[in-house]
């Protein structure tokens, strides 16, 4: 073997323009890693100088990753799959993670936000107690894109993104609410129903420990979600019509969640809806946050 780099795994296929170009003595790099018979390491060096490129991926690239078919169901395994590439992409080329604005991997958020798998626990196409196992999965996910996806000091600030993971999330703390202690409706050639409890022994096949005890952990949930979602719809960058849409739906899924927040977070909660509407301007999302707070208000 000789010490030149093969041909194979030079730089010279890959854009000129792209970061990695900009890292003096690159070339040497290389050649010192293959004179270490060091492969795997120039392959992991080189693949990572291309994630931190700055630039949406392809859907081969996503494929390549491991993530499956947008246009299929995902199961469990699935959404933990995208969430591990999503987690790692956020801090190597957080341009690449999946976003609403991109044409290619729009397909891939709104997989991961899908009322297919959000809005599971009344759709009857699986069995009762892979249903709620499926539930509790996907609600685990979307805690994580939560924290991946809220805004913070590193841009870009995928506003409408967080809105939407949120905004799932909360319908999904909602389902749980309404449909615990209730029998879930029975899928074809089911013949036992299964009741669903919130915080159920760990021996149940009912269980939903991400959870746990309805009050404080859903009540906990449900307020810092609603704080997240408040944070972005005063941002002066977001869409009037994205935030009517948040608007309209929290007027649907928080008054099913406000009982089981406690009088002092609920007065919290009230005084954050003030002050939201005190930052935003005039006109219908001023007004519809006026009559939730109104509507929430009441005794």
């Amino acid at each position: 073997m000789t010490d030149d780099v093969p041909s194979r795994i030079t730089i010279s296929p890959f854009r000129p323009n792209q970061t990695y170009s900009m890292i003096p003595n690159l070339e040497q790099i290389c050649r010192t890693l293959w004179r270490g018979r060091g492969r795997h390491v120039l392959s992991l060096f080189v693949a990572v100088l291309v994630v931190t490129a700055g630039t949406p991926w392809t859907v081969e690239q996503y494929r390549q990753l491991g993530i499956s078919n947008p246009a299929e169901f995902w199961s469990v395994k699935d959404f933990r799959r995208c969430r591990d590439v999503i987690q790692e992409l956020n801090w190597t080329n957080r341009l690449a993670i999946p976003q609403l604005g991109d044409p290619i991997s729009r397909a891939y958020f709104d997989r991961l936000v899908n009322s297919t798998n959000t809005d599971l626990l009344p759709n009857r196409y699986l069995q009762s107690p892979e249903r709620i196992r499926q539930f509790v999965g996907v609600m685990g996910v979307m805690e994580d894109l939560q924290r991946i996806y809220r805004p913070d000091h590193r841009k870009p600030d995928f506003l409408r993104e967080s809105l939407e993971v949120d905004l799932a999330y909360l319908r999904m703390l909602r389902s749980a609410v309404e449909y615990n202690g209730q029998i879930l409706p029975l899928a074809p050639g089911e013949t036992e129903g299964t009741i669903l409890k919130v915080g159920q022994p760990r021996d149940s096949r009912a269980e939903i420990p991400s959870l746990g005890e309805r009050v404080p952990v859903v009540a906990f949930r449900s307020m810092t979600t609603f704080e997240s979602i408040l944070s972005v719809l005063v941002r002066p960058h977001l869409a009037e019509s994205d935030r009517m849409d948040a608007v309209r739906r929290l007027h649907r899924d928080l008054p099913v969640l406000w009982p089981q927040l406690i009088p002092k977070h609920q007065q919290e909660a009230l005084v954050q809806l003030e002050f939201a509407q005190s930052r935003l301007p005039m006109g219908p999302v001023k007004d519809a946050l006026k009559k939730l707070r109104d509507r929430l208000s009441m005794p």
